[in-house]
């Protein structure tokens, strides 16, 4: 069997390989427990019967050195690491088993880029637009899972990604122009739609996302006229989706 292994903190550009990013408020901050977690993730096993990731405490106790020399830390440091993630719930201590369990729920603290995607967007473009990324691939592979549409709207990227009660017409713009830019290069698909959401308010737009691409190699081919639906929605309010 071929031997696993993770490099800190460099990111390869590679097919075969996944790393967790954060979906929290430390996302690009580079925290020492986004490593840990996504190392510990990374020698997981999977249980069919019991349906959990997994990692006994003989082999964290194996692996453990190679972690500390990657990020030149301790193992007493290590250990307090791995307590802040026990204590958020992230992972669960199950001394009975002696194994560690990573919780596998819809809603997800981490969300597992494939390599050559991040490679792609780290050198194409900024925080912003990955973390937007991130935050759209991660609900869409949601509602996959239970078979329905996602829609979102302006004012929930707004709350959800920490702009809230910001200059909420700049950050809309802003909004509108990742979203076009991601669709006009094929990583994303959505179309808005116009919905009267609050009865004293003009209807507003409701962008239902049909892709969201997990490689390089899935990209689309999107219209201009599709893209610029997401950064225009008024100029473009009865075009239709096409796929």
């Amino acid at each position: 069997m071929e031997e696993k292994t993770i490099a800190f903190p460099k990111i390869a550009n590679d097919d075969k390989h996944f790393h967790p990013l954060s979906l929290e408020q430390d996302f690009m901050k580079y925290d020492i427990d986004d490593l840990l977690y996504g190392f510990m993730v990374y020698h997981t096993t999977y249980d069919p019967t019991a349906k959990e990731y997994y990692l006994t405490e003989r082999k964290w106790t194996q692996i453990r050195p190679l972690f500390c020399r990657g990020t030149a830390m301790t193992a007493q440091t290590c250990r307090r690491h791995l307590d802040k993630l026990i204590s958020k719930s992230n992972v669960i201590h199950d001394e009975e088993r002696r194994r560690y369990i990573f919780p596998h729920n819809n809603y997800y603290r981490y969300q597992n880029i494939n390599n050559a995607m991040i490679y792609y967007l780290v050198i194409t473009s900024n925080p912003n637009v990955i973390k937007l990324y991130i935050y759209l691939l991660n609900k869409w592979l949601w509602k996959q899972n239970i078979h329905e549409d996602y829609d979102f709207t302006l004012k929930e990227l707004r709350e959800a990604l920490g702009y809230s009660g910001t200059d909420n017409k700049g950050v809309d713009s802003a909004f509108r122009t990742i979203l076009f830019s991601l669709a006009k290069q094929g990583i994303i698909d959505a179309i808005p739609t116009w919905t009267q959401i609050n009865p004293n308010t003009p209807p507003s737009p409701v962008y239902r996302l049909s892709f969201v691409a997990q490689h390089p190699k899935e990209f689309k081919t999107i219209t201009t006229e599709r893209a610029m639906a997401l950064a225009e929605p008024r100029s473009v309010k009865n075009l239709e989706m096409n796929q």
